[in-house]
Order: C-alpha cells, then sequence, then structure tokens
C-alpha cells in the first residue's frame, strides 16, 4: 500500500508552494498595419486578464518584446504580486534576461537595466521561453492591438471570452452573472462609486481592489 503513491507528499507540496503565483504571458507583433503587444495575466485562481496596447512609435521586433514584458512586470507590480512566472516566445527577451546570452545591441541595453530594477520588486519570478504555438492568446491580444487603429482617448473596454457549443437559435448568449448583471459589474461600481457588493467577503474586496486597478 506504500508504494502505490511514493510521491504523495511531494505532489501536495509543490501544489502548496504554487498557490500564490501568478503567470504572465507576453508577446509582440509587428506588420504593416503598426506594432501591438499583448499581456495576458492569469491569477492563482486561474482568472485570465489580458492587456492589449498599440505603440505609436516606430520598434523592431526585439524593442516591441522588450517593451511587452517591461509593461507586463510593471502591471503585475502595481497589483501588488510578490510570486510571478514570466512566458514569452522571444528567445532574446528570455535568455537575456536569464543571462545566458550577452546584450550586443545598444538599444537593447536600457531595457535590460530597467528589467533588473523591476524584477527587484517581487519576491520571486521566473522566466521561461515558450513556443509561438503555445503563446497564441497574448500573440492575438498583440496582433489585434497592432491592427486596430484608435485615438489616444480611446479605451476598449473588457471583453468576454466564451465557448458556443450550440447554434445562435438554440442557445441564448449568457453574458449575465447569477444576479442579472454583467459579470464585470463590480468592477465598474467600484470604479465610479468606490463601493463593495453587499455581504462581499474580505478577500473578495481584497481581490476585486486589484482588479478595478
Amino acid at each position: 500500500m506504500e508504494d502505490l503513491f511514493p510521491d504523495e507528499d511531494l505532489a501536495c507540496v509543490e501544489e502548496e508552494e504554487c498557490k500564490d503565483w501568478w503567470q504572465l504571458y507576453f508577446d509582440g507583433a509587428t506588420n504593416q498595419r503598426g506594432y501591438g503587444v499583448g499581456i495576458l495575466l492569469i491569477t492563482p485562481e486561474v482568472l485570465y486578464l489580458p492587456f492589449a496596447f498599440r505603440l505609436e512609435f516606430q520598434c523592431t521586433n526585439n524593442i516591441a518584446e522588450y517593451e511587452v514584458c517591461v509593461i507586463g512586470l510593471e502591471a503585475a507590480m502595481v497589483l501588488g504580486i510578490k510570486k510571478l512566472k514570466v512566458y514569452g516566445d522571444s528567445s532574446i527577451v528570455i535568455y537575456q534576461t536569464q543571462g545566458k546570452w550577452k546584450i550586443k545591441d545598444e538599444k537593447l541595453k536600457p531595457y535590460q537595466e530597467h528589467l533588473e530594477g523591476i524584477i527587484k520588486n517581487f519576491e520571486e519570478v521566473t522566466f521561461e521561453y515558450l513556443p509561438r504555438v503555445n503563446n497564441r492568446f497574448a500573440d492575438a491580444l498583440a496582433t489585434l492591438a497592432s491592427m486596430v487603429e484608435c485615438s489616444s482617448d480611446t479605451q476598449i473596454q473588457p471583453f468576454l471570452v466564451d465557448k458556443r457549443c450550440e447554434l445562435a437559435y438554440k442557445e441564448l448568449v449568457n453574458v449575465l452573472t447569477v444576479d442579472g448583471k454583467i459579470w464585470f459589474a463590480p468592477i465598474i461600481d467600484f470604479n465610479r462609486e468606490r463601493r463593495y457588493p453587499e455581504q462581499f467577503p474580505v478577500g473578495e474586496k481584497k481581490r476585486l481592489r486589484k482588479y478595478a486597478m
């Protein structure tokens, strides 16, 4: 009986250690329409927080990748995240940050120095190379941002990505919560009026403040 699950204790320790870790996926896109970067933050509770930015200045693909990595780390720092796993499909950014590759391009050195300063704000942070085929969410966000032209005062509100398993005339679109409100209504209410939903637990209040930020 003791040999059936020899690594059970180790598995429990690993799960306990990973429960406070956030994940950050980043990617940059450069094309004829412009420059865009995409960020996907995943909370320990597996809540997806997507961000996309259009870069209004000339840059190379490597600069776009460094830009999005810096933006993602700064966003995580503002949210008060202490443990972060960073994934990107840019070998330049990942391996230079890991110290495996040396920086030869003078334009990239300021980015690397800035990254080193940001990293000090985290208790633990890791960087891991991820093939583009496994980084499609961030890649899609970056491509979307590079293709969409908008003015400086335009802000696109959060959008919901959900699955549709039935034809449109067979299934109603469900964008509401149990109480009949849009799923992100508490975030809007907090930003506008600084109020929490009734009977909101203390832990949920703290999480809501982070998401609203």
